[in-house]
């Protein structure tokens, strides 16, 4: 079952006709293929997949855009404050 944060996330990257999307916290944002499979899918967690982290000091503090990778990142919903959903 999909909490209503996540759900309006699925409705906007079916609307964009992606997976891709960016989403931001507080302290991070995330680039990856946001986790569709209803048996993957946890109440509450935001599950994408190759994922790049950013830190928001990498952003502000130098040119270079270090970012670490992940196969799997686990966000809770409510960390989110933003997101972008990249059209095909």
């Amino acid at each position: 079952m999909m909490n209503e944060k996540l759900k309006k996330v699925v409705d906007i990257t079916n609307k964009a006709n992606s997976d891709e999307i960016e989403v931001w916290t507080e302290t991070f944002r995330a680039k990856g293929k946001l986790c569709k499979d209803a048996e993957k899918l946890v109440e509450g967690i935001v599950s994408l997949e190759n994922v790049k982290l950013y830190s928001y000091l990498e952003v502000y503090e130098c040119e270079s855009e270090d970012y670490f990778e992940y196969d799997w990142l686990n966000i809770f919903e409510d960390k989110i404050i933003a997101f972008v959903a990249f059209k095909k």
